[in-house]
C-alpha cells in the first residue's frame, strides 16, 4: 500500500475508537492534551520565576545577616544609657513627643527597680494613653529612637467602639539607667 492509503485509513480509523470508547475517552484525551500544552507553556516559565525567587531569597538573607552583623557589634554601651540623676529630661521628651504626635497622657506610674549584679537599673513607667493609632505608634517610634535603652515592655490597645479612631492604651516603658 502506498503511504498516503495508509494516512487515509487512519482518521476512520480513530474515529471508529473514538466513538466507541465515549465520552469519557474523549475528556481522558482532552484532558491529556490541555496537561501537555500547560507544561510546556507554563512550566518552563515558573521553573524560571522560581530560580529567580530563589536567587532574591537568598541575596536578602545575605544583607539581612549582614546588617545583624553590623547591629551586634555595635550593640548597646552602659556609656551610651542615661545617668540616674538626668531622667527627668528623659521624661519630659517622652511627654513632649507625646504632644507632638496628638496622644494624651494620664497619670502616670514611676518606680525604679535595681537590676541585680550589675550597675544598671530600670526605670518603668506606665502611661494610660488615648490617640489614634498613628499617632500612638508615632509617639512611640519617636520616644524610643530618641533615647538609648528606652523599651516598649507591654502596649495594650482597646477601643470601646468600632467606629471611635480613638484607642485607649495602657503603656508600660523601660529605662535602662546607670547607677552613679
Amino acid at each position: 500500500m502506498k503511504a498516503t492509503g495508509s494516512l487515509g485509513l487512519l482518521w476512520p480509523r480513530l474515529r471508529f475508537h473514538c466513538l466507541r470508547l465515549g465520552w469519557p475517552a474523549l475528556l481522558g484525551v482532552a484532558l491529556a492534551i490541555g496537561a501537555g500544552a500547560v507544561e510546556l507553556i507554563a512550566v518552563d516559565d515558573l521553573d524560571a520565576r522560581i530560580g529567580k525567587l530563589r536567587q532574591t531569597r537568598n541575596s536578602l538573607r545575605a544583607r539581612l545577616a549582614s546588617d545583624t552583623r553590623q547591629n551586634e557589634s555595635r550593640g548597646l554601651q552602659v556609656a551610651d544609657l542615661v545617668d540616674l540623676t538626668a531622667i527627668d529630661p528623659v521624661i519630659a521628651g517622652i511627654h513632649a513627643a507625646a504632644q507632638k504626635n496628638g496622644v494624651r497622657l494620664e497619670q502616670g506610674e514611676y518606680r525604679l527597680q535595681a537590676e541585680q549584679g550589675t550597675r544598671l537599673s530600670r526605670y518603668r513607667i506606665v502611661f494610660p494613653a488615648k490617640g489614634g493609632y498613628p499617632q500612638l505608634r508615632g509617639w512611640l517610634d519617636e520616644a524610643i529612637a530618641a533615647r538609648p535603652g528606652l523599651e516598649v515592655e507591654e502596649l495594650t490597645l482597646r477601643r470601646e467602639d468600632i467606629g471611635n479612631e480613638t484607642l485607649e492604651a495602657r503603656v508600660s516603658l523601660g529605662l535602662l539607667v546607670r547607677q552613679p
